[in-house]
């Protein structure tokens, strides 16, 4: 297996790092921020692969281990780094010189902004393949299989019953959240399945009768309900599918009925033995698996 460029870049810390280099990623292709976000999370992966945390993107170490990075672990990606036949050398030349530039504007605004996130999707596979340990090792032919722990979001935000309507709503609008799992399972009508509350349904509710009263509420005062509330008068919840961290992606997928997503990710832990004197566990919510985390 080939090295690392530094041994800063674990398995812990490529996760990591993927995960805000994806969010940014997601938020500049949004509109909802700006490239120099995305350039930063780019600079801090180089900061971790060259072992410097004064590290800057135009150094000569810099750029040959942010190389090592991509030929060792994402290899493949390198024919479409970019635009129309443009490499990995010419690609992270043109974001270097974007990042020293800052009166970018018109087409070369654009450009520049183009090319930094084609940058960030190759990154984002070299650094799946380090979280994976798999890399381009030529004395094993089987790369370990692709894990829902190594694309799952870690930590998901979670809707609670006793929060309000206009905070969820919140939480969903400004964190771009299609789906929210709910935290009280053991308040579930059945304590052993997860649930989750999805946009469309939160929208539906807003914009729908009131099942108890037969007519609509104004939209103010739904907003200032609790989850509990709006859930006594009519707001839906779904059912969640889980599997465990340790299933395979590729597993997970063909048992899933028509690839139905999101995924809520779970880890079995252990707890006190029950008073007959067996071992008991309980399983935590870690995770969740989005169409846009296989992508």
């Amino acid at each position: 297996m080939p090295q690392r460029a530094s041994k800063l870049l674990t398995r812990d810390a490529a996760g990591a790092l993927r995960a805000d280099l994806k969010s940014a990623l997601t938020k500049v292709a949004s509109g909802r921020t700006g490239v120099a976000s995305l350039l930063h999370q780019i600079e801090r992966v180089a900061k971790y692969v060259a072992g410097d945390h004064n590290a800057a993107l135009g150094r000569t170490k810099t750029r040959q281990a942010m190389q090592d990075l991509v030929k060792n672990h994402a290899s493949y990606s390198l024919e479409g780094a970019g635009l129309g036949g443009m490499g990995w050398d010419r690609l992270y030349g043109e974001v270097t010189d974007a990042r020293n530039d800052i009166m970018h504007t018109g087409s070369e605004a654009v450009l520049a902004e183009t090319r930094t996130k084609a940058l960030a999707a190759v990154l984002l596979d070299a650094l799946l393949g380090v979280a994976r340990e798999d890399g381009m090792n030529q004395n094993h032919n089987c790369a370990e299989p692709l894990k829902l722990a190594h694309v799952m979001v870690q930590h998901p935000v979670c809707v609670h019953l006793w929060q309000t309507i206009a905070d969820v709503r919140r939480t969903m609008l400004v964190s771009d959240f299609s789906v929210l799992p709910r935290a009280d399972r053991k308040e579930c009508e059945d304590p052993q399945t997860w649930q989750v509350l999805t946009a469309d349904d939160l929208a539906s509710w807003l914009g729908t009768l009131d099942q108890r009263k037969g007519k609509h509420d104004p939209r103010k005062r739904k907003m200032g309900m609790t989850v509990k509330q709006a859930k006594e008068r009519g707001l839906e919840f779904r059912r969640a599918r889980t599997e465990r961290e340790c299933t395979p992606v590729q597993g997970a997928w063909n048992a899933c009925e028509a690839g139905r997503l999101p995924l809520l990710v779970t880890r079995e832990e252990p707890r006190e033995a029950s008073e007959d004197g067996n071992p008991n566990s309980v399983l935590h919510l870690v995770g969740i698996v989005t169409a846009f985390d296989l992508l």
